[in-house]
């Protein structure tokens, strides 16, 4: 009897570690997206308060988040090279656009957001919203 476990012992240790390594893989592969959303978002959050500073205001709903990649020309002060490195930087992990909203009034005085995977607002998991001021 003690015979015929040992092999079954075997088949089962390998599959168990066979899944642990497809579900290890499945979530890094699934998260990856959200850890690049954090990112750019925390650094478009910097760059428009970078902006500010230079100029006195935030970027505009016209200007928009290509103001910190390309010099607008009602803005004296612009930082030599931009603000941001990288056109990919205005974007999430998903490849939608990052969504800025202007507040004036309001502390920060933007809304920076991505909406998530489905791209529209709301959602749970992988499709819900993350803001630049959400804390991780």
């Amino acid at each position: 009897m003690k015979t015929k476990m040992v092999p079954l012992l075997c088949l089962f240790a390998v599959f168990l570690l066979v899944a642990i390594k497809v579900l290890r893989d499945s979530y890094v592969c699934h998260s990856s997206p959200v850890f690049a959303t954090r990112i750019n978002l925390k650094t478009v959050h910097q760059a428009l308060f970078d902006f500010l500073r230079d100029n006195g205001r935030y970027p505009n709903q016209e200007e928009g988040l290509y103001a910190l990649l390309e010099r607008p020309d009602s803005v004296n002060n612009w930082q030599e090279g931009g603000y941001l490195e990288n056109p990919r930087m205005v974007t999430d992990g998903w490849g939608n656009g990052l969504v800025y909203i202007l507040m004036t009034g309001c502390d920060p005085g933007f809304v920076l957001l991505s909406l998530g995977a489905d791209g529209t607002s709301g959602g749970s998991m992988y499709d819900k919203d993350l803001f630049s001021t959400d804390t991780y």
